[in-house]
């Protein structure tokens, strides 16, 4: 199975990243079915802005894609660094799931830091993912990193077991 990664991170309760692995045989399928949750005239879905009966609807349409997630914890406190930890453990993911590419949301303050990251993460022969940074907006999959990062880090517990059914790898770092 070739597969793709796409990626988005959460910083309420210190720093987290979420990695969902989608296989490519079901990439236009799973856009598609994340796509129709958008509500007229809107460009993307941000789970922190959406009401409850959205995320709702949305936790729903992910549960049936039954997609692998990786949800990596920083230890790092500080900003910066906690994202260097979490983007070198999704691109050492990447290449042990075999996966071709990977799609990191753009976070515009980081965006230098980023390419240097995964251009050092990935540089001789470790695996052949090909990776980009893209925003929110081009990119379906990267909501679903979204919504899985929000409930895994949200103070209520009902959040965070909304989520609880789904196939999720969790790694200190």
């Amino acid at each position: 199975m070739t597969s793709q990664l796409f990626v988005d991170e959460s910083k309420r309760t210190g720093f987290i990243m979420v990695a969902v692995q989608y296989d490519v045989s079901l990439l236009d399928k799973h856009r598609k079915e994340i796509s129709n949750q958008l509500r007229s005239g809107q460009r993307r879905i941000h789970f922190k802005s959406e009401r409850d009966s959205v995320r709702r609807q949305l936790l729903q349409v992910i549960a049936s894609q039954r997609q692998r997630t990786y949800v990596f914890t920083a230890s790092s406190r500080y900003e910066p660094v906690a994202r260097i930890e979490c983007l070198n453990a999704v691109c050492a993911v990447a290449v042990e799931v075999g996966a071709n590419r990977l799609v990191v949301e753009r976070d515009e303050t980081r965006d230098r830091d980023d390419r240097h990251t995964l251009t050092e993460a990935l540089r001789d022969g470790k695996g052949d993912v090909t990776w980009e940074i893209q925003q929110p907006s081009a990119e379906p999959l990267l909501w679903v990193a979204d919504a899985i990062g929000w409930c895994w880090g949200h103070p209520q517990k009902r959040w965070r077991d909304a989520i609880r059914g789904l196939q999720i790898d969790h790694k200190q770092l």
